[in-house]
């Protein structure tokens, strides 16, 4: 039976994931007793939960801060924050960077790099212009932005 609870247990380490704040300093990933209560689960599963989301935030041995656990975002995440940042301080206009080459600036693979170019898209940031790339999208030309959405 364990088999068939391991997807379960993944999906709660993804949306335990998805809910730790991006903002610094950022929160330790929260106890297992916590986990167990908030997502009303027995204690061992919750362990196992939280065991795999700080294995998901532990950087490769081969990152600048070692292989210590630290308080990284989902790498896709990373990116679509940086860059909606830059687009929103005025820092990035016009054209994108192709996608191996922000893959390459963000040291993620090219696909995490188009997980974040498709959100921003979806945000009304950017306005995909094939095959010319990618453009910021002029602030006059933005969806208005949504009460609760990131920013």
């Amino acid at each position: 039976m364990p088999r068939e609870q391991a997807p379960r247990d993944q999906a709660l380490a993804e949306d335990l994931l998805e809910r730790l704040p991006c903002t610094l300093p950022p929160r330790a990933v929260p106890a297992a007793e916590q986990i167990a209560r908030r997502y009303q689960i027995p204690y061992p599963t919750a362990q196992f939960v939280r065991r795999a989301v700080v294995t998901r935030l532990r950087p490769p041995a081969d990152h600048p801060f070692g292989g210590t656990v630290t308080p990284l975002r989902l790498a896709w995440l990373r990116v679509a924050d940086d860059l909606r940042h830059q687009i929103r301080t005025g820092r990035l206009t016009g054209r994108l960077l192709v996608r191996p080459e922000l893959a390459a600036r963000y040291k993620v693979c090219v696909d995490t790099a188009g997980t974040a170019i498709r959100a921003l898209t979806e945000m009304g940031l950017l306005a995909p212009a094939s095959p010319h790339g990618t453009y910021v999208l002029p602030q006059s030309a933005r969806a208005p932005q949504q009460r609760g959405a990131p920013g």
